[in-house]
């Protein structure tokens, strides 16, 4: 019996094939239908979405381009797989931004901006108190928008253009890991400690909240990659991830 395939029943509609097969590809490999080190096959993709290769190699290449793959020279290209080593530089890289960010924010933020945080973090809310695979997803754009509206804060030009490819390197593992409710907890309460911080103007409790907020986050995307060890196939399991301390109450 062959067994069922992420793009067996996807159509597509008239609009450009290769943007809708790199949507169709990136879903597949965040939301961990595509596991680290999978070979995309152009033919077999393009049969499977009833296509022609060219827009299944264009979507290829521009998944490459935002490091979502690898091209490998004996293998073709395989879904990308990083190391203990990769993840610790991708966070160290991210915990000195992001800190940067939110000290430039503590004094420059908005009361606009303010609220529009506080939004978010409600809205994150929804995605912890009903704990459904599609909600780790849910969660993970929410967290996105988070630090997005974060970096505008900061009145920097230059980094979002900086961070943005640094977390699309580890998505899918934060995917991964936040289908565990705890660990949306766990971060949507630190989220609303950043918004406390930069609501006091206070840029050193701002950077602490983010050195512990990153840290964590990567200390559970490592355990997820350690607990997955040498076996490619194994899928990425939120399990695997470290309890931590319960959160304090919600508000």
């Amino acid at each position: 019996m062959n067994t069922p395939h992420p793009l067996d029943n996807v159509s597509l509609v008239e609009t450009r094939l290769s943007d809708q097969v790199y949507e169709v590809l990136r879903e597949a490999i965040v939301n961990g239908d595509l596991l680290p080190n999978a070979r995309l096959v152009e033919r077999e993709l393009a049969g499977r979405l009833r296509i022609s290769r060219t827009p299944v190699r264009e979507a290829i290449l521009r998944l490459d381009q935002e490091g979502y793959v690898t091209p490998l020279p004996t293998r073709g290209v395989v879904v990308r797989s990083l190391s203990v080593e990769d993840i610790d530089e991708i966070f160290g890289l991210r915990i000195a931004l992001d800190v940067y960010a939110g000290r430039r924010a503590a004094v420059r933020i908005t009361p606009e901006e303010i609220a529009a945080l506080e939004e978010i973090c409600r809205e994150s809310a929804r995605c912890v108190v009903l704990d459904r695979p599609q909600h780790a997803q849910d969660f993970v754009v929410m967290d996105t928008k988070f630090h997005d509206c974060l970096e505008k804060a900061a009145r920097s030009s230059r980094l979002g253009r900086m961070t943005g490819g640094l977390r699309l390197q580890v998505l899918i593992y934060r995917v991964a890991t936040l289908h565990d409710q705890f660990q949306r907890e766990r971060s949507l309460q630190d989220h609303w400690d950043i918004v406390d911080a930069l609501k006091l103007g206070n840029a050193d409790w701002a950077e602490q909240v983010i050195r512990r907020h990153l840290t964590e986050a990567r200390d559970v995307v490592l355990a997820c990659v350690v607990g997955r060890g040498e076996n490619p196939e194994k899928a990425l399991d939120a399990s695997m991830v470290p309890r931590r301390p319960p959160p304090p109450a919600a508000r």
